[in-house]
């Protein structure tokens, strides 16, 4: 039987200086931590409309 591999999106939203950047990281250590070795976890942050970045495509 194959495997299904889930994969989760997380968005945080709120005003400049609200911790987003805070919270999206305690979150990725969390599962990090508690998560076996094997499994690939990304961190990612883009502030916003830079070239080259994910967020380029975002604020197309």
């Amino acid at each position: 039987m194959n495997k299904i591999k889930l994969l989760k999106f997380v968005v945080f939203e709120g005003f400049d200086g609200s911790g987003k950047s805070t919270y999206s990281h305690m979150l990725y250590e969390y599962y990090k931590n508690i998560l076996s070795e094997s499994a690939n976890i990304a961190y990612e942050a883009f502030p916003g409309n830079k070239p080259n970045t994910f967020g380029e495509y975002i604020y197309i």
